[in-house]
């Protein structure tokens, strides 16, 4: 990707990407598709990365469920029984600002397998 080409070209050393949770090549939903391709071309491009895969962000669903939090004090959701991780964006971008400030001296790992 033309990003990845053009942070080699100048120097770069490590890049933070904003992906998505669920990204996979075969995921059903495209959008999880393009992140991972985007991925697949920091693995392969000799940059150093860290990814980040936010569930869910609070922001985007507050404004959906505002009208039943003012009536109720609640909301409700199709997961059923299961979970959402809902992350604040500030959380976020307070994460990837300290990885990007200083990447090397952050403890990183590869989690994707225990979200599969």
């Amino acid at each position: 990707m033309n990003v990845v080409q053009a942070a080699l070209a100048v120097g770069v050393e490590h890049a933070v990407k904003c992906s998505v949770w669920g990204a996979s090549t075969d995921a059903s939903i495209a959008r999880r598709r393009d992140h991972a391709r985007i991925e697949n071309v920091l693995a392969t491009s000799g940059l150093g990365y860290t990814l980040l895969r936010p569930q869910a962000f609070m922001q985007n669903n507050m404004l959906l469920y505002a009208p039943a939090i003012k009536k109720t004090g609640r909301f409700g959701s199709s997961h059923g029984s299961g979970g959402v991780a809902m992350v604040d964006v500030r959380d976020i971008a307070a994460v990837a600002a300290k990885i990007a400030a200083a990447p090397f001296e952050q403890f990183v790992t590869d989690h994707r397998a225990a979200y599969r």
